[in-house]
């Protein structure tokens, strides 16, 4: 896997969401141990709405 520099005010958001989304994580995770990939797009989304 690679290094993945991510800004703090990122990790910050990254990390919120994370939290406030645990339950649906816990659902959202395929067979292999991912991350669905509407998952991730619903989290990118949230992450462009934030302030910078």
């Amino acid at each position: 896997m690679p290094f993945l520099y991510v800004r703090d005010e990122v990790m910050e958001v990254l990390i919120s969401w994370l939290k406030s989304h645990e339950s649906d994580i816990a659902n959202d995770i395929n067979d292999f141990g991912e991350l669905k990939p509407v998952f991730l797009e619903l989290f990118m989304e949230e992450a462009q709405e934030c302030p910078r």
